[in-house]
């Protein structure tokens, strides 16, 4: 039930922002998404975004369905998104580029470290 609840809220959220930036001219851009491993959604698993021109370090952890949103980025780039989750491989990825007023979706999917 709980689960229910917290997933008509994350929709509320979502829906209001969707339709705030209709009404509003943005100069900003946001990144969402899940990160996951093969067989369940990660949540804690953190993720850090670096606008590379400023080396400004954005970040955020992912909520119990292993989901993220950040916003008030600056638009262009490039930025580098970093995923860190303990017992897992880090995953990083180079040269994201945004658009003003557009929401990037990043989805990912990350492996458990083999020894």
């Amino acid at each position: 039930m709980k689960l229910d609840i917290y997933s008509k809220l994350f929709l509320e959220i979502a829906f209001l922002l969707a339709v705030s930036t209709t009404f509003a001219q943005q100069t900003t851009s946001a990144i969402s998404g899940k990160i996951s491993d093969s067989t369940e959604d990660l949540p804690g698993a953190t993720v850090q975004i670096l606008f590379t021109p400023t080396n400004t370090l954005y970040g955020v952890v992912t909520n119990h369905e292993g989901r993220y949103f950040l916003a008030n980025l600056t638009p262009g780039g490039p930025y580098e998104i970093t995923i860190t989750f303990v017992g897992y491989k880090t995953k990083k990825y180079n040269d994201i580029n945004l658009n003003s007023s557009w929401m990037l979706f990043f989805k990912v999917m990350i492996n458990y470290f083999m020894k």
